[in-house]
C-alpha cells in the first residue's frame, strides 16, 4: 500500500485526508493518506519518509511551504519562481517539490471573475501569497498587497513588481484576497473593516468554510469564493503527479461538498 500524508500545523481544519481518500476510492487504489502534524524542527526527518519510501508523496501546508525548500533535491519552474513548495514527491531517486496552489488559485478565481481591468488586493506574505502573485503576474499592474509585518510585505512587493498598501491606508478594492492563516484561530479580528469593503465585488478567502472575512463579505452582499475550491483544484494537480493518473474530479468535487 502507498501511503501519503499532509504535513503542517495545526492540521485539525485540515479536508486532504477526505479529499485523496476519495479520489484512491473512487480509483480504486490501493493507498491511504493521513495527517504528520509536525513542528518545524520535526520536518527534516518527515522528509527524510520521502527518501526512504515511507511516504509516496506529501502535501504541505502552513506554515512549512517555504521552510520545506532546504530539505529538497530540485524544485520544478514554477516552484523555484514562487519560493514556496506545497507538493513533495520522489522520482528516480529524486525528492522534487512543486507548487500546485497557483494553479488552484487561478482556476478557482477564474470561475467567478474577469480580472481585466479589476484591482486586487492580496493581504499576506507567506508562500500562499507568493503563489497568488505568481498566478496573477500578467495582472500585475492592476494588484496591489498588504501585510501586518510591514517589512515582509515591501519585500515581497518588490518581488513580484506590485504596489505595497499599509494596512492603516487600505484602499477599495474589486477583488480582495486573503492569503493569511488568520481566521484558523477561534477568536480573530477582522483583517479588514468593512468601509475597506465598501467598493468590493468579490472577496476570496484561502481558508476553506465561512470565515469571519466572508460573513463579514455575506452581510454587505459581496460575492465570496471558498477556499475550498482552491484546496479542489491544486489537489487535483498534485493527485496527477503522484499517480500519474487523471484525477476524478466529481467524486474529489462531492467530497468537498462543492
Amino acid at each position: 500500500m502507498k501511503q501519503y500524508a499532509v504535513v503542517g500545523h495545526p492540521l485539525e481544519h485540515s479536508l486532504s485526508p477526505a479529499l485523496f481518500s476519495a479520489e484512491f476510492k473512487q480509483l480504486c487504489l490501493d493507498s491511504s493518506y493521513v495527517k504528520e502534524d509536525v513542528l518545524t524542527s520535526e520536518l527534516s526527518a518527515v522528509i527524510k519518509k520521502v527518501r526512504q519510501d515511507v511516504y509516496a508523496g506529501l502535501s504541505i501546508t502552513v506554515p512549512y511551504k517555504t521552510d520545506v525548500l532546504q530539505y529538497l533535491d530540485r524544485l520544478s519552474p514554477e516552484a523555484m519562481t514562487i519560493g514556496a513548495v506545497n507538493c513533495v514527491y520522489k522520482q528516480d531517486g529524486v525528492v522534487y517539490g512543486e507548487n500546485t496552489d497557483w494553479v488552484g488559485f487561478k482556476k478557482a478565481l477564474a470561475e467567478h471573475t474577469d480580472l481585466k481591468g479589476k484591482s486586487v488586493l492580496i493581504y499576506g506574505a507567506g508562500g500562499a501569497a507568493r503563489a497568488c502573485l505568481f498566478a496573477l503576474s500578467d495582472f500585475k499592474k492592476n494588484v496591489s498587497l498588504t501585510n501586518r509585518s510591514k517589512d515582509k510585505g515591501v519585500r515581497l512587493a518588490e518581488e513580484y513588481g506590485v504596489k505595497f498598501v499599509e494596512k492603516t491606508k487600505l484602499q477599495n478594492c474589486d477583488i480582495f484576497i486573503n492569503a493569511t492563516s488568520s481566521g484558523l484561530a477561534t477568536s480573530v479580528e477582522p483583517i479588514i473593516s468593512e468601509a475597506d469593503l465598501a467598493n468590493t465585488t468579490l472577496v476570496f478567502d484561502l481558508l476553506y468554510g465561512e470565515t469571519l472575512l466572508t460573513k463579514t463579505a455575506h452581510k454587505l452582499g459581496i460575492e465570496t469564493v471558498d477556499g475550498k475550491k482552491m484546496l479542489l483544484y491544486q489537489a487535483e494537480r498534485q493527485f496527477e503527479l503522484f499517480t500519474g493518473q487523471k484525477a476524478p474530479i466529481e467524486a474529489m468535487g462531492k467530497a468537498l461538498s462543492l
